[in-house]
């Protein structure tokens, strides 16, 4: 077992008696015919988009289309689980890893690709073209990588008609662009152990997202709870308080990385007592 597995392996006895509350948060509820019918198109309409590219202008197109879609998605998916709601931004999240996985098809065909490198000059200039990107860190939310994408995307439109750069170059700088983000968010969630620890930063991301359905708030944190239910089902629960009418409000998010670990952590019957390396007091006789 890996160290870090190890450390929260030690911890499953502290989490046990945390858990003695009784209070339950409400659990994110995803909008699964959106997913259902999202996958669909991705399955299709992206793939195929991905598979047909030929050269990196191609790619960046099909990266275009792809945001594009998206946003047109995401107002849907608005109309029936806001995007201010804990039920719309888990559906959103899920949505997002679906569109950068289908973004990544198309950096992976385009790597098959035997494409010139652009020159140090090009990726200056369209350094200096593009706005300024955030710090991603290392466990990036969805919306913060395809953020980051579109930033590449929306610099490659504008100099589309730009006499000092090529549609190639700047097309290659895209995908530079992308690849990195998709590549960083990928690794983030490469395991279990890795999306656990990416789940606790996108858990807080959610929290900052969020929004009083009263006032259109925000919310902050006031506390923070681990919670076992049905014998060995952990969830954290997190205790929100508007920060304009003071409402109180629990969100519960199942920890099923540390449920398994409880699982396979079960006392197991031994045949004998272990005995001591050393008398009772420690003292060599």
């Amino acid at each position: 077992m890996v160290p870090h597995s190890r450390r929260i392996f030690a911890l499953l006895p502290t989490l046990v008696a945390l858990a003695a509350s009784p209070a339950l948060g409400a659990v994110p509820q995803v909008d699964q015919a959106f997913l259902d019918e999202e996958r669909i198109w991705v399955d299709t309409v992206a793939s195929g988009q991905a598979a047909a590219v030929s050269n990196a202008v191609d790619a960046a197109e099909a990266l275009r289309a792809l945001l594009g879609h998206r946003a047109e998605a995401l107002t849907r998916l608005n109309l029936t689980s806001p995007l201010t709601t804990a039920d719309g931004l888990e559906t959103q999240d899920l949505y997002d890893d679906m569109i950068i996985r289908a973004a990544n098809r198309v950096i992976q065909q385009a790597k098959t690709l035997d494409l010139p490198e652009p020159t140090g000059d090009d990726a200056i200039y369209f350094a200096s073209m593009m706005e300024a990107p955030p710090e991603l860190g290392g466990n990036p939310v969805g919306f913060m990588t395809l953020g980051m994408v579109a930033l590449g995307v929306r610099a490659n439109h504008d100099l589309a008609d730009d006499p000092a750069i090529t549609v190639e170059a700047s097309a290659q700088l895209t995908l530079r662009i992308a690849a990195a983000a998709v590549n960083n968010y990928l690794e983030a969630h490469v395991d279990e152990l890795a999306r656990y620890n990416a789940n606790q930063f996108r858990h807080n991301a959610v929290i900052m997202r969020l929004r009083c359905p009263k006032d259109d708030g925000t919310y902050r944190l006031s506390n923070q709870k681990n919670k076992l239910r049905n014998g060995n089902q952990f969830s954290t629960i997190y205790f929100l308080k508007c920060n304009i009418c003071y409402e109180e409000v629990e969100l519960e998010y199942p920890v099923a990385y540390v449920t398994r670990l409880q699982e396979v952590s079960e006392p197991q019957d031994l045949k004998k007592e272990p005995e001591a390396a050393r008398p009772a007091g420690g003292v060599d006789p």
